[in-house]
């Protein structure tokens, strides 16, 4: 594949680099791709590279969230000690 191909494509890159709307919206786009059922079917692998990647864009989001909601914690941890 060429680089303009990727170009014209995007690149996701390392999801933990992504923000939270971010991978809602790539979760967004991979879940229509996913309901395609024809264009599925047309793919060597019936879409279980897509599925796996929606796990992962999932479990991303889950972590981000996490991530929130610890901060959130400690954010209230402190101005309670102030």
């Amino acid at each position: 594949m060429s680089s303009s191909w990727t170009e014209r494509q995007g690149q996701v890159g390392d999801l933990r680099h992504q923000s939270k709307e971010e991978l809602q919206e790539l979760l967004l786009r991979q879940e229509k791709i996913l309901s395609n059922k024809r264009l599925l079917q047309t793919l060597p692998d019936k879409g279980n590279k897509i599925k796996d990647f929606v796990e992962k864009v999932r479990s991303a989001i889950e972590e981000r969230c996490e991530e929130e909601r610890r901060q959130s914690l400690v954010s209230a941890a402190r101005t309670e000690l102030q």
